[in-house]
């Protein structure tokens, strides 16, 4: 209990060191921000994707009429043929 509470304390003293800080905010303007952006755009491209080949399912299969049927379709176009069945 001791160590840990020598521990948050020199942490805490580092987190309030102006030197720190802008090291840290240095670092995530640099590093992270870009990388949370690229990370981003490469979602919503995915998203838009996937909302759109879902649109065109449900134009061939109700979701509401035959739920199993969409499903399948929806699993086989985004996610490719599942051969893990083949053998069963």
């Amino acid at each position: 209990m001791l160590l840990r509470n020598f521990f948050f304390q020199i942490i805490r003293k580092a987190a309030s060191d102006p030197q720190v800080q802008r090291k840290a905010a240095a670092t995530y303007e640099k590093s992270v921000k870009p990388r949370i952006k690229t990370a981003q755009k490469f979602a919503k491209e995915n998203m838009d994707f996937a909302q759109q080949e879902l649109r065109d399912i449900a134009k061939d299969t109700s979701p509401l009429e035959s739920p199993g049927d969409f499903l399948k379709k929806a699993r086989e176009r985004l996610l490719g043929k599942d051969n893990t069945d083949a053998g069963t």
